[in-house]
């Protein structure tokens, strides 16, 4: 963990560093190893031999037409094993992907780079590397065995079509390709040094090293006689373009110079490449290394150790600049981008490359559920490019009757020739196989048989991202039949659905209601693929429209196995230094991320209620009884959907991009308002108050772009939420502007119903004009949408009713992106629960906990704690429990005891923490007959609340559950005692306990970190919290609050000591 290699946040240099430091000569001479995957037989010589790269040779596949997929599951084989060596260093994986990807079935096939160099535009082979790092990147590959740049100066050389011209302005030109490769170096960027921009852009290769487009007749692999001037000036001068563009490696040429052969050329490698031209990183060479023969070198001092230090450290250099160690496995949302979906018709003219150049060939993706951009973009760039690299010869025998253009029209043509209908022959080498074959060797031109035709689907604006999204969505709507319109305001939960009823009703999306999941402690890969089979079925309907899948992702991704579980809510509104919102971001950030990698793309979070009562059973998913300190946490939605940019229109849906969710304000409006913290129950208050107090947080989350709001179970002075007209039409969506989707709660429909026994479909008349746009069925789907469709052929619903809820519905689709990456992104799983996240946790759990007593004297602190302490009593319910840590809406829906997830307890976090020679002794319940043995120097006591959720937190009394008050006494009457209170609210503390107490903290529901709680206790770091609620006395004080009534408060809202008994000021 302690690992400064494993760390993004730290600097390149010193990673490296660092691991090279932790490296023995085996690992060092493994990583220096490139080995073919046809030899790579099994995944453990990877592992032990802590092999570096793994390659696939020309023409080398994992079998006969594999497709992208196919080769993301062959590469992710090899990393994971290469993950599970001993510092777990993950390999490069390479491929001559040098006209497109294409040794992969499917994979558009641009043309050869001597076509490119014809049409002299940089832009277009800038943009052309763009497409071919996508798809590379699709098939789970990070290396690239490109650019080329060759100035062929003899067109006899067999790899004149390699080369983008003779001459070598032009070629300087050219490898612009690079950007497109590999990315934009920042200005400033250090020249040799290598740059990858994201996991977009692939780590690319400029070959062959140098002078091979110049040999004695053109032979290949022949022999350059120049001087070094003329080789500096004619081919060594595209090399320091790439260099100054931040190339991550250059490959050694078979080729000679003056007799003198490239790969064991020192000159030319080291004191021009390495040291004149400060190339910073490695050198691969493309024959196989036996590591018996280079340790026996080694070994024997004939390779100096200086050498190889730093070829590992320019290998490592590239790995750590190309993200592998953050993101090892293949991105599988790239996909979609492979070759496209649709039929993408190509030009049949071909020539002999070496008078002429091959021509492109574009083809399809075997599903149906792409985006519409990679259709248009890479069709169209393919396209371009062939006819920007035509070169017209002779036009017609008299100067004065050009013969071209053909007409259109003739009656009849005759096409003749080798080349004519031979897609082998256009494509020409390195295609399928390495020297490239005859016939079709890719897909064919027939096009299959789908829901809507090539034609149909390329008129279709909704499918073009580049349209404007209104256009978007009217366009798709005018589409829509009024069942798939139905069909999309329906959300059904995962254990009804089924592919058969998501595709062939058009539903709009589907849910995990609280603590569903695919099985138990399913990771976050098993919820992608769960996730991708409804999503799958929704691409396969008429319109292709995608769902979004919910979950309550309140605290972390908190249903999924070994997610990073954050504190609740009204934890960190107890993070009072400067009311951290920052720090709320951050876990909106963080959560995103691990909620993405599971394939969801709703999370109904934040709850931005104003808990005015904390005998309210959902006290704790509130950050606050202030509304000003609700305003400012309810930042986490940045975190959450991203920054919306300058000038975004107010009321507007926005989600940054694909590492970001939809979000879900919720529950409008006045939930933490009502009468005795009642869950679902009234808020009694004038329309004024309802808006400073409860409405105000909406504002800011309108304002933020937020895509949904979840309408309340609760009412406002007897008038239900979910049917109020006034509120969600006329106030919020009219008067607010809201432009985004308002969704019902669950089942609330079915509450309603039980409430006041009316039929089932006067609600769904009520919700549906009130302006509910999607209602969380959840189970009943078929009786809504029976219910739904007579009430709009009625006419009791009318039609534009449906129109505005379906249109808010795509608006957040199209504004989420869907409609481009519609699946599970897998390069994020290894960010689930990572050490940065967990970091990120802990430091939210310091920072949330409230000092609220600190020594019986004011002169005689008790905290810190001694960490070299004799001996240590941990004692209570609370001590040991990670369910009891997280609280509710944990695993489950209710949350539950024991070790429901990965994490440190407190118990764990003592015992890290204290000193080796320190005594740590463990009682949940203790016994007078604890304390027979003497010596505790001092107790820490960890009592509080079982998890719970809703209705089911209600609580009238609000004691220490499980006789808290009665442990902590009998500990505190006989050695000093800590008590740690893990409640989701203030609870009653009696005089008499708190007489007894040497200290007392207020950790409410702190999640998976519990080293978060002994970072501040024992001192390496001071309490920072303050109360975000105030602390009564005597539950006949309720409701007790800043705002209203200040009759005689326990502890004042915002208070808070350090560990010097200073109170933090507000």
């Amino acid at each position: 963990m302690g690992c400064i290699y494993k760390s993004p946040n730290e600097p390149i240099e010193a990673r490296v560093q660092d691991l090279l430091s932790r490296m023995t000569l085996q690992e060092k001479l493994g990583q220096m190893t490139q080995i073919e995957r046809s030899v790579a037989t099994t995944p453990s010589a990877v592992n032990l031999l802590c092999i570096g790269s793994i390659l696939c040779c020309g023409g080398s596949g994992p079998f006969e037409r594999a497709l992208s997929s196919d080769w993301a599951d062959m590469v992710d084989t090899f990393q994971e094993s290469a993950l599970q060596s001993r510092l777990g260093i993950p390999i490069l994986y390479g491929i001559d992907a040098i006209h497109g990807n294409n040794n992969v079935y499917g994979a558009t096939i641009f043309r050869h780079n001597v076509g490119l160099g014809a049409t002299r535009d940089a832009e277009l082979a800038r943009r052309i590397g763009v497409a071919m790092a996508l798809e590379v990147r699709a098939s789970g590959i990070h290396y690239n065995f490109a650019p080329c740049v060759a100035v062929c100066r003899d067109p006899r050389w067999g790899r004149c079509y390699e080369s983008f011209s003779e001459d070598t302005e032009i070629v300087r030109k050219m490898t612009s390709v690079l950007i497109g490769l590999q990315g934009q170096p920042p200005k400033g960027h250090p020249s040799g040094y290598p740059f990858v921009a994201d996991r977009s852009n692939v780590v690319a290769c400029a070959k062959n090293f140098v002078g091979d487009g110049g040999t004695v007749n053109g032979k290949n692999e022949g022999d350059t006689i120049s001087s070094y001037e003329d080789l500096e000036k004619i081919h060594l001068a595209p090399y320091l373009d790439c260099i100054s563009q931040g190339v991550c490696t250059v490959m050694a040429s078979y080729s000679s110079w003056n007799g003198s052969k490239l790969h064991t050329n020192h000159f030319l490698l080291t004191q021009i490449l390495k040291e004149k031209l400060g190339f910073k990183v490695m050198v691969p060479f493309r024959y196989e290394q036996y590591l018996e023969d280079l340790t026996y070198l080694v070994e024997s001092g004939e390779i100096p150790m200086t050498r190889i230090d730093d070829a590992v450290e320019r290998i490592l250099r590239v790995k750590f600049v190309a993200g592998l160690f953050e993101y090892p496995l293949s991105d599988r949302s790239l996909l979609d981008s492979v070759g496209c979906r649709a039929w993408l018709f190509a030009l049949v003219i071909g020539f002999n490359a070496r008078i002429c150049w091959h021509v492109v060939v574009l083809e399809k993706h075997e599903t149906f559920s792409i985006a519409y951009e990679c259709v248009r973009l890479h069709r169209e760039l393919a396209r371009e490019a062939v006819h920007k690299s035509l070169v017209l010869l002779k036009n017609g025998k008299d100067q004065r009757k050009p013969f071209l253009p053909c007409d259109k029209n003739a009656k009849r043509i005759l096409v003749a020739d080798t080349h004519a209908d031979n897609l082998g022959y256009q494509c020409g080498g390195w295609t399928a196989t390495w020297e490239g074959k005859s016939g079709k060797i890719t897909i064919d031109l027939k096009a299959p048989d789908l829901k809507m035709s090539f034609a149909e689907s390329m008129t279709c604006l909704y499918r073009n991202p580049n349209e404007p999204l209104e256009a978007r969505i009217k366009d798709l709507m005018s589409r829509m039949t009024v069942k798939e319109k139905i069909g999309q305001m329906t959300q059904i939960e995962r254990s009804v659905a089924t592919p058969s009823a998501v595709k062939d009703l058009s539903i709009g999306s589907v849910l995990s209601g609280g603590g569903s999941k695919p099985f138990e402690k399913a990771t976050s890969s098993d919820w992608a693929d769960m996730v991708d089979g409804f999503q799958k079925a929704a691409l396969e309907s008429r319109l292709g429209i995608p769902i979004f899948y919910g979950v309550d992702a309140v605290h972390g991704n908190n249903t999924v196995y070994g997610a990073t579980v954050f504190p609740h809510n009204v934890g960190l509104g107890a993070t009072r230094c400067c009311r951290d919102a920052d720090l709320a971001q951050r876990i909106g950030v963080a959560t995103a991320l691990e909620v993405r990698a599971s394939g969801v793309q709703y999370a109904f979070a934040p709850c931005i209620a104003v808990c005015k009562d904390p005998r309210w059973g959902r006290c704790y998913e509130s950050f606050s009884e202030d509304t000003e300190t609700v305003r400012k946490m309810a930042s986490i939605l940045i975190g959450l959907q991203g920054q919306p940019p300058e000038g975004h229109p107010k009321g507007y849906p926005f989600v940054a991009g694909r590492n970001n969710v939809m979000a879900c304000a919720k529950h409008f409006v006045g939930d933490g308002g009502t009468n005795k913290g009642e869950n679902e129950g009234d808020t009694v208050l004038s329309f004024d108050d309802l808006e400073r107090i409860h409405m105000a947080p909406y504002l800011d989350c309108i304002s933020r772009g937020v895509c949904t709001i979840m309408a309340s179970y609760s009412c406002w002075n007897g008038r239900r939420l979910h049917t109020d007209h006034f509120l969600l039409t006329e106030i919020l969506k009219d008067r607010l502007g809201f432009k985004g989707m308002v969704i019902s709660d669950w089942e609330a429909l079915d509450r309603l119903v039980n409430l006041y026994g009316l039929n089932y479909r006067n609600y769904v008349l009520s919700t549906i004009n009130a302006g509910i746009d999607m209602v969380m069925v959840p189970f009943n789907y078929e009786l809504f949408l029976e219910d739904l469709m007579y009430l709009v052929e009625s006419g009791e619903i009318p039609m534009a009713r449906i129109d505005d809820a379906v249109e808010r519905i795509l608006r957040v689709k199209f504004a989420a992106g869907l409609f481009e990456y519609p699946l599970s992104n897998r390069s994020l799983l290894d960010i689930v629960g990572c050490k940065l996240h967990r970091e990120l946790a802990r430091e939210a759990v310091r920072k949330s906990l409230v000092l609220l007593k600190n020594g019986k004297d004011p002169k005689k602190p008790f905290l810190p704690l001694e960490k070299n302490a004799k001996r240590i009593l941990v004692a209570g319910t609370h001590a040991d429990d990670l369910g009891y840590q997280c609280g509710g809406w944990t695993a489950t829906w209710a949350g539950t005891s024991g070790r429901i997830t990965i994490g440190t307890t407190i118990l764990d976090a003592i015992k890290e923490v204290v000193g080796s020679e320190t005594e740590v002794v463990h009682e949940p319940n203790p016994t007078p007959d604890t304390f027979a043995g003497g010596d505790f120097s001092f107790a820490i006591v960890a009592v509080g609340e079982p998890p719970y959720v809703e209705s089911g937190g209600d609580n009238s009394e609000l004691t220490i559950p499980f006789n808290g008050a009665e442990v902590v006494s009998l500990v505190a009457d006989r050695i000093p005692t800590l008590m740690i209170l893990i409640s989701g609210r203030p609870l009653v503390l009696e005089p008499w306990l708190l007489e007894k107490l040497d200290a007392l903290v207020a950790a409410w529901l702190p999640g998976s970190e519990g080293r978060g709680i002994t970072d501040v206790i024992f001192g390496d770091y001071e309490f920072q919290g303050r109360l975000p609620m105030t602390w009564f006395k005597r539950v006949e004080q309720l409701p007790l609050h800043a705002e209203e009534n200040l009759e005689d408060p326990l502890f004042p809202f915002g208070f808070g000591l350090t560990s010097n008994i200073k109170v933090l000021q507000n």
